[in-house]
């Protein structure tokens, strides 16, 4: 599914549609270059914008165990999927729940 609404909201959909849960590493996220430069500028969190910022327009999948990413394409793994649901996030060091932030089309 494409994360044009964030990555966090739409990770939550497809969880809650395939009734798994999920752990991202948020170390892992890529981030463009003076990303964090432009972060400081606005008084905005790296982390959080990262995963409830929109626009993106790439791909979030899944992969059977043991499968990676096809690098060739500019692939990683940010995560993990658990059988158990609930969404958490590791976050320098510390795991904790990830909210659905990012853009709901739907809410009012």
């Amino acid at each position: 599914m494409d994360v044009s609404d964030g990555v966090a909201i739409d990770l939550h959909r497809l969880c809650r549609e395939s009734k798994v849960g999920a752990v991202i590493d948020a170390n892992v996220l890529p981030w463009p270059d003076r990303f964090v430069d432009l972060c400081n500028t606005l008084s905005a969190d790296p982390f959080d914008l990262s995963m409830g910022g929109g626009e993106d327009y790439v791909l979030l999948f899944t992969l059977p165990p043991g499968v990676q990413p096809p690098g060739s394409y500019g692939c990683r793994r940010i995560g993990t999927i658990l059988r158990k649901k609930g969404i958490d996030w590791i976050r320098e060091g510390r795991r904790r729940s990830l909210p659905p932030t990012g853009w709901d089309h739907l809410k009012t």
